[in-house]
């Protein structure tokens, strides 16, 4: 073998470690958060990103590198404070978290109260459109049979007009007959 082959063989099987250390880190294997993963005496599970995982318990909580180390600093600050002043502090969180629950909780039902309100409005807006509707159908109906009572009528005058007419072109034609014989017999 010469030089040049070498290096290329070498290249070859750099190229292949390399895309074979690529492709078994995509297929990572998946980490799952057990029910004993989930006990607070459970140690965290490091995920690297790409990885898959099944959580089987209720709640699990994923925390980047700098969110750890800010739950660190304050588990030890919470940790070496004096039992009082935890208590003291869970105290306070408490009244907080009440305080948000009332805030919601007011929140929500003037949501409810304002939805309502609009689902009203609509409903009593689809009603008097549906009445609405009904009074232009009936308005229609109407005008189409005054259109055709019109029309009958138009024809019927006509009718009439025509009748009159020839009723009195007979008569004043038998009316001139008539004085003409009169006037010949005379």
């Amino acid at each position: 073998m010469n030089y040049n082959t070498m290096r290329i063989n070498k290249g070859l099987i750099i190229i292949y470690f390399l895309a074979l250390a690529a492709f078994t880190n995509a297929q990572a294997p998946l980490k799952y958060f057990t029910d004993t993963s989930c006990l607070i005496t459970a140690s965290p599970l490091r995920i690297l990103s790409g990885q898959q995982i099944v959580v089987q318990c209720d709640t699990a909580y994923l925390l980047n590198k700098y969110r750890f180390k800010l739950y660190e600093k304050s588990r030890v600050f919470i940790q070496n404070q004096d039992p009082e002043k935890q208590l003291a502090a869970i105290g306070e969180y408490e009244k907080m978290l009440n305080s948000a629950n009332k805030s919601y909780q007011e929140i929500l039902q003037k949501y409810k109260t304002v939805f309502d309100l609009h689902k009203k409005d609509l409903d009593e807006f689809q009603k008097r459109l549906d009445l609405a509707a009904k009074e232009l159908d009936t308005a229609k109906a109407e005008l189409d049979k005054a259109k055709k009572d019109l029309e009958d009528a138009r024809k019927q005058v006509s009718r009439k007009k025509n009748s009159t007419f020839k009723t009195a072109l007979i008569w004043g034609g038998s009316g001139l007959i008539t004085g003409l014989i009169l006037s010949l017999i005379i």
